[in-house]
């Protein structure tokens, strides 16, 4: 990144920040910034969509967005304009689709396990296509969406992702077909499969185990009279934090692009996708104001404006992200034409402003020793999980009721 003095220390070989953010955030710090504040460029949107429509061969109409990762309604209406559906996982979501008047027939209901009134609410608007992974789920959508259609989540392993979602839901592959076929009692119709390889999975080897199994279950579906419709990838495509975010998918592209083939062009099906982070993640960055700088014993301690609480609690459980400085670079060519010698480096704990000692957004930041009350720290990525994370997957922080 040419324009922004960034912290050396543990980043990826090429790690870079998208020219159109960098244009952006740097002509931010000409005007006077209110801060905290997330800085977002909607052209990198479109065009993570389009890219990734590409690598994977997947027409846009059959990516469906995970408006969990961003559930902003500004970047809900570019991604709509721009022809991508979504997928939701509550009511929640579904209530700001339905402010933007998304048509139902846009929207897949992928949580495996719902609440019935959502369910409810879901069906009433018009959605006819919900994940399930269960005989008790099928029921409760028996009830709540009758005469649906439904789509079977099945369980892979989450090797190499950075947040693994194994566990807590996912039929066994063995009793797929078996589940399908329990569907069609329950009067609903069985249109496809899907999976979820875990959030930011860049091992290219799991992500074509997982379309390698989704292969051999429509293949069972087929031999035991099922036909399907459509196979959905999910998410967890790689982005957050990642040295070269393209590179990668297209290598996930080029190790799949065989199964899904076969799915097309023998098995008739469709091919969906539900990314979040990879459309979104390098979209954005938070610029935070430094207030404080102490030094207690050797650890030299940066205070900013903005804690981890507020939209990067996933720091908590070890996902990582870059800390930049941002400089002006006309200030820059000044100090090299005046040969003035530049700033030593030393390690920081960049800090938010809260009463906990855990609100630490890294440890061991390389940040020039000049640095002073008023400069601009960025924390990047910040377009995935961050405004979404006050109601994360559209569920609400419960009321206060004293008593």
């Amino acid at each position: 990144m040419s324009k922004c003095n960034i912290n050396q220390k543990k980043l990826p070989e090429f790690f870079e920040i998208p020219k159109l953010l960098q244009d952006t955030l740097l002509k931010s710090i000409d005007s006077e910034l209110t801060t905290p504040l997330i800085i977002l460029c909607k052209d990198i949107i479109k065009s993570n969509l389009f890219f990734f429509s590409e690598t994977l061969n997947i027409p846009v109409n059959d990516i469906f967005f995970a408006v969990k990762a961003n559930n902003d309604p500004r970047v809900l209406h570019v991604l709509e304009k721009s022809g991508s559906n979504f997928e939701i996982a509550s009511s929640g979501e579904l209530d700001l689709l339905k402010q933007l008047n998304i048509n139902p027939t846009r929207i897949l209901f992928s949580n495996p396990v719902k609440i019935s009134s959502h369910i409810k609410a879901a069906y009433d608007y018009g959605i006819k296509r919900f994940a399930f992974d269960t005989e008790e789920e099928l029921k409760k959508i028996s009830i709540h969406a009758p005469l649906s259609e439904v789509y079977l989540r099945f369980n892979v392993s989450n090797h190499g992702a950075g947040w693994k979602l194994e566990g807590k839901f996912g039929a066994e592959p063995e009793n797929a077909v078996n589940l399908l076929k329990k569907a069609v009692l329950f009067n609903l119709k069985p249109l496809g499969i899907t999976f979820h390889v875990g959030w930011d999975n860049k091992d290219i080897k799991a992500w074509e185990d997982a379309v390698e199994r989704a292969v051999q279950i429509v293949k069972r579906c087929l031999h035991d009279g099922l036909y399907l419709q459509f196979v959905d990838l999910g998410g967890g495509f790689p982005a957050h934090a990642v040295s070269d975010q393209y590179y990668t998918l297209q290598s996930i592209g080029s190790a799949i692009a065989p199964h899904i083939n076969t799915l097309r062009n023998k098995y008739n099906l469709a091919v969906f996708a539900e990314p979040g982070s990879f459309i979104i993640n390098n979209c954005a960055a938070m610029v935070a104001s430094v207030y404080s700088i102490i030094n207690r014993g050797s650890a030299k301690w940066v205070f900013i404006d903005s804690s981890i609480n507020h939209g990067f609690i996933w720091i908590y459980n070890g996902i990582e992200y870059h800390t930049i400085l941002l400089n002006n670079t006309d200030k820059a060519d000044k100090l090299k034409r005046n040969k003035i010698e530049e700033p030593l480096m030393e390690e920081c704990i960049i800090t938010g402003p809260t009463c906990d000692s855990e609100d630490v957004f890294g440890r061991a930041v390389l940040l020039p020793d000049t640095l002073k009350e008023g400069d601009y720290i960025c924390i990047y990525p910040a377009g995935g999980y961050t405004n979404s994370s006050k109601n994360y997957n559209g569920f609400d922080f419960p009321k206060l009721h004293i008593v």
